[in-house]
């Protein structure tokens, strides 16, 4: 199993965004950890791979780098829970929950 962190995911649209959505959705086995966006619900019901939505509240936790500590923390409760054999984090601030992860 793969564990995704990812800060930016679709239905939010960009070139990241893209990107890590065209690999990932490809690969079986992935469960990605992501932020909630308007339009998740309907567009996590139409794919394959499991997206699991973090809502990060309160709206000061949205702004800069902040995000990451709700992810850390959702991405800490799956990969204790789920058999991971790899973690990919979509880009460099989101790989310090990967490196957090792999030390504990």
């Amino acid at each position: 199993m793969i564990l995704l962190v990812s800060r930016v995911f679709p239905p939010r649209t960009g070139g990241i965004e893209n990107y890590v959505y065209n690999a990932y959705s490809r690969l079986r086995d992935v469960i990605v950890i992501t932020p909630e966006y308007d339009g998740s619900k309907r567009f996590d019901k139409n794919q394959t791979i499991d997206i699991r939505r973090v809502a990060i509240k309160p709206k000061f936790l949205q702004a800069g780098k902040l995000p990451l500590i709700p992810l850390f923390f959702a991405a800490l409760k799956h990969g204790l829970r789920d058999n991971l054999k790899q973690i990919h984090c979509d880009q460099v601030q989101s790989g310090l929950i990967g490196c957090l992860l792999n030390m504990l």
